[in-house]
């Protein structure tokens, strides 16, 4: 493990109260491989804000650290530290220390002490219960069934949520793994949008699944946002802060939404969206699937600081997770905090007013107005009504039953031609007489924005994160061997970044 220092403004690490034993920077024989590996590497070191050494000792001995902060305690092997004024991270009185690198075989994490460090100092053993207890309330479970997962008493549990006992690091890693959480969401505030969506639905309510995968998804782009990587490029979403855009509250003003969103997006007025995902991202939406199953919701769209995520549920066919995710950025546009869409397209004027105008919208979007009159009365003129159908779905994209709803609302077919195309089926015979363009599928299975994507792999060529770390954030759409190869490191390196 080496070490350097990035951003040192504080000369000679005169941070903290004097102690020969030194500034601890590692522990753990190695991060990816520590018991706290299940809350990512940055922020595990930030929850082991003061790590004291047994004893001074060279930078390549390995020690033990009593760990205290933000209500835990426990002692952990210390493996590199430098000879420095001690810096008590997160102590009452400490100032904040440098920016450090940690690099640990082949991988890194880059460490943002300042902010996170002033967010562990504030947290007490009461809040850091009161946070336990409403993720076990949110993940269904109660003192008894934790205490059984993480091997305590009930009494103990409870104890820990009322801010009675300490917890040590290795229980709250056991409890962010029972839980489904990331160790680090002890520490960080949500983001607004998910407290308020909390708060509405009350403290004692069970998050749904796609509740919990947005909640998640949301907390590794802020992670990664954090780190400052330009490839994910939130800032696009100043462009519909600028706009200032208001829910449509008539289907013509849903029309007219759609067509200001494909100027945001920089398409014309009438080109076919090929890749929607990748399109919606040029606004600061970044757009994930997930197949959660058939009777759960079609999607769901939280705000972040900056930008939002979407999450569509890929067990639908690709025409429908299209309009799905359409439809998100329809919220997403009117800065809707937090929304989840059950049966989408389905919504009624009458049932759900504003739900309804956000299916004109996203029909809108893919299906523009004067371009579909357009191509559909040509290719009546030249096919038979179900070829004409089959050939404008396949090239915008859309299945029949968007199709169909958009042919009636502009009054282009009948009821009856309308119910008629609505079971139209395209066949392999019809892709290969009418030379139809099959692209790969959008928003398959476990799928991530290639924003992310690229930021994630920024990251570990940068050595910024583990690839253990990279491969937890990329979702199971990379295996190891599929990730960029960083330059070994030797160890006398370390004295490059310290003397």
């Amino acid at each position: 493990m080496t070490v350097d220092e990035v951003g040192a403004d504080e000369p000679g690490w005169d941070v903290g109260p004097d102690d020969e034993s030194g500034v601890v920077v590692g522990y753990g024989e190695n991060l990816s491989s520590s018991p706290l590996r299940r809350g990512p590497a940055a922020s595990a070191a930030a929850s082991l804000t003061a790590l004291r050494p047994t004893a001074a000792s060279s930078p390549h001995s390995s020690r033990r650290a009593t760990v205290s902060a933000g209500g835990i305690e426990a002692v952990a092997p210390v493996t590199r530290y430098l000879r420095r004024p001690s810096a008590y991270l997160g102590s009452p009185g400490a100032r904040a220390p440098v920016t450090s690198r940690i690099r640990e075989r082949g991988g890194s994490t880059l460490i943002r002490h300042r902010a996170r460090i002033a967010r562990m100092a504030s947290i007490d053993a009461r809040m850091l219960g009161e946070r336990i207890r409403d993720a076990r309330k949110r993940a269904g479970m109660s003192q008894e069934d934790l205490g059984q997962a993480v091997g305590l008493e009930r009494t103990v549990v409870n104890k820990i949520e009322g801010g009675v006992r300490r917890v040590t690091a290795l229980e709250l890693a056991d409890i962010a793994g029972a839980l489904g959480v990331r160790m680090f969401t002890f520490f960080e505030d949500p983001v607004p949008a998910l407290v308020s969506h909390r708060s509405s639905q009350g403290l004692d309510t069970v998050d749904s699944q796609i509740d919990a995968l947005l909640a998640n998804l949301a907390g590794e782009v802020e992670f990664v946002d954090s780190l400052g990587v330009l490839e994910l490029d939130l800032a696009a979403a100043d462009a519909v802060a600028r706009a200032g855009i208001t829910p449509p509250s008539t289907n013509s003003e849903a029309e007219a939404l759609a067509t200001k969103a494909r100027a945001l997006m920089e398409l014309s007025e009438d080109e076919p969206i090929c890749r929607l995902s990748d399109t919606v991202a040029a606004l600061g939406l970044l757009a994930f699937s997930r197949n959660i199953g058939k009777d759960t919701a079609d999607a769901g769209t939280i705000l972040l600081r900056r930008g939002g995520v979407s999450l569509v549920n890929s067990h639908m066919k690709v025409g429908r997770r299209r309009l799905a995710l359409a439809h998100e950025l329809g919220h997403y546009l009117v800065a809707d905090d937090y929304t989840i869409d059950w049966r989408v397209s389905w919504h009624s004027a009458s049932d759900a007013p504003m739900e309804s105008r956000f299916d004109r919208f996203a029909r809108a979007l893919l299906l523009p107005r004067t371009a579909f009159r357009r191509e559909w009365q040509k290719k009546v003129e030249q096919y038979e009504v179900r070829n004409a159908a089959i050939l404008l779905a396949s090239e915008f994209r859309v299945d029949m039953a968007t199709l169909a709803t958009r042919l009636r609302e502009l009054d282009l077919t009948d009821g009856e031609t309308s119910s008629a195309v609505r079971e139209f089926r395209t066949t392999q015979t019809d892709i290969v007489e009418l030379n139809l363009n099959v692209p790969i599928e959008e928003l398959e299975g476990t799928s991530i924005p290639r924003g992310f994507a690229l930021a994630v792999l920024r990251l570990v060529r940068d050595e910024r994160i583990s690839r253990d770390r990279a491969l937890e954030l990329l979702q199971g759409t990379f295996d190891e061997s599929d990730l960029p190869h960083v330059r070994a490191r030797r160890v006398d390196e370390i004295w490059r970044f310290v003397s």
